[in-house]
């Protein structure tokens, strides 16, 4: 990202998903292939640690809460893989 974005946010509190099929959640669970290298050996070692979805979920939040992540209205430039 180069530059700043403003874009509207609508949202629709009584939502109700059609029928979704297992391919559609797979496909939008998926990442593409060779990218992204970190993210899925994290994932990868939580899932072979042998815990639960819910516990894996608990991990991901507690490596947000202590991990030095920050928001900030300037941004440095975006070069690599950006996850």
């Amino acid at each position: 990202m180069r530059e700043r974005y403003r874009y509207r946010v609508d949202s629709f509190v009584r939502y109700k998903a059609i029928r979704t099929t297992w391919e559609d959640i797979q496909r939008g669970l998926a990442l593409p292939e060779g990218k992204h290298e970190r993210a899925r050996a994290m994932a990868l070692e939580w899932r072979q640690s042998g815990k639960s979805d819910r516990q894996i979920v608990d991990t991901a939040l507690a490596y947000f809460r202590q991990q030095p992540f920050y928001y900030t209205l300037t941004p440095p430039v975006l070069t690599g893989d950006k996850v």
